[in-house]
C-alpha cells in the first residue's frame, strides 16, 4: 500500500486547517523499538524531526495509526488563548511594566533638573564664589568652614545666618554681600554643582 500520495494531501490539509495540528508518518519501518528516535516524514516533521523532537518542542501525540510496518502520528500543540490566560495575571505584569516606565521617566526628570541646577550653580560659583572658595569649594578663607563639607542644610543655615549678621567666623565682611543676592535657589544650585564636581573627582582618585 503507498501511503504517500493520499498521506501528503491529508497532512497538508491538516497542518493549514490547524495551525497547531499535524500529521507525521513512517513507512516500511521493521523496528518497532527505534520508531520514536526515527525522523519522520510529512508535517512539521518533515524528515528532520522525530517523535522525540517533537515532543521536547511540545507537541503531544493525539493518535497513532499503525499498519504493519507503516505509522501515523496525529500529533497536537496546546497554544494559549484568552480563555486560559490568566487575566489577572497579565494584568499585573501590565502594570508592573508601566510602572517601571514611570519609575525610569521619573529618574530621568530628575536627572535633567539636577543636570540644569548645576549648570547654574556652576555659573553663579565661578563667578561669586570660586577665587575665595577655591575651583571644588575646599578653600577655608579666615576662619569659615570649607562649603564643600557642608550639608544643604547647614550651607543654608549659614548663609541665613550671615544675612541676620549672627555669623561672623572668618570674613564674615566680605561674604555678606554675596550672601545677600543668594535666594534659595542659588544656594539649591551651587550646592548640588559642588557635589557633582566633588563625586567626579572622588572616582578619579579612586580609580587611580
Amino acid at each position: 500500500m503507498n501511503l504517500i500520495k493520499p498521506l501528503s494531501i491529508l497532512t497538508f490539509l491538516i497542518s493549514s486547517s490547524f495551525a497547531q495540528t499535524t500529521m507525521c508518518y513512517k513507512q516500511n519501518h521493521s523496528d518497532f523499538s527505534t520508531i520514536e528516535s526515527t525522523k519522520l516524514d510529512g508535517g512539521l516533521c518533515a524528515g528532520k524531526k522525530s517523535l522525540n523532537d517533537m515532543k521536547k518542542d511540545g507537541w503531544i501525540t493525539s493518535d497513532i495509526k499503525i499498519d504493519g510496518n507503516n505509522y501515523i502520528y496525529i500529533l497536537k500543540k496546546d497554544v494559549p488563548t484568552v480563555d486560559n490566560i490568566d487575566m489577572q495575571a497579565l494584568e499585573n505584569q501590565i502594570i508592573k511594566r508601566l510602572e517601571q516606565k514611570d519609575i525610569e521617566s521619573n529618574k530621568m526628570a530628575i536627572m535633567e533638573k539636577r543636570a540644569k541646577m548645576s549648570i547654574s550653580g556652576k555659573n553663579f560659583y565661578i563667578k561669586k564664589c570660586q577665587f575665595c572658595h577655591g575651583k571644588n569649594g575646599e578653600e577655608k578663607p579666615g576662619q569659615s568652614r570649607a562649603i564643600d563639607q557642608l550639608s544643604l542644610f547647614d550651607f543654608m543655615t549659614t548663609i541665613r545666618d550671615y544675612n541676620t549678621s549672627s555669623y561672623n567666623r572668618g570674613t564674615a565682611f566680605q561674604m555678606i554681600p554675596y550672601a545677600g543676592i543668594m535666594d534659595k535657589n542659588d544656594i539649591n544650585n551651587v550646592y548640588i554643582y559642588l557635589q557633582s564636581i566633588n563625586q567626579k573627582d572622588e572616582k578619579k582618585t579612586k580609580s587611580n
